[in-house]
């Protein structure tokens, strides 16, 4: 009966060595799959990020322009409101 012992113990060794090796295979098919899914995550958030800073630079550009277009009209009124009333007076 101790002879069966240590070939139980190696069989038993043997059965958890595979279990291990399967399962670190495993552990490292998940972490390269979601490594790149990060990296795919990445990407699209740098796309977007680019985009967004793009938009934000056209709306500041034409946030100016309407800003001066303000400007130019407001003193075409005055202008032609001083125009009228200089002309009302002669």
């Amino acid at each position: 009966m101790d002879a069966e012992m240590p070939v139980k113990d190696h069989d038993l060794l043997i059965e958890v060595n595979t279990n291990v090796k399967n399962l670190t295979t495993t552990l490292h098919s998940y972490t390269s799959a979601a490594s790149l899914q990060a990296q795919d995550h990445e990407q699209r958030l740098r796309t977007l990020e680019a985009a967004n800073q793009k938009l934000e630079g056209a709306q500041k550009s034409q946030k100016s322009f309407l800003n001066w277009v303000s400007v130019i009209g407001a003193v075409a009124m005055v202008a032609l409101t001083v125009v009228m009333v200089l002309r009302g007076q002669s």
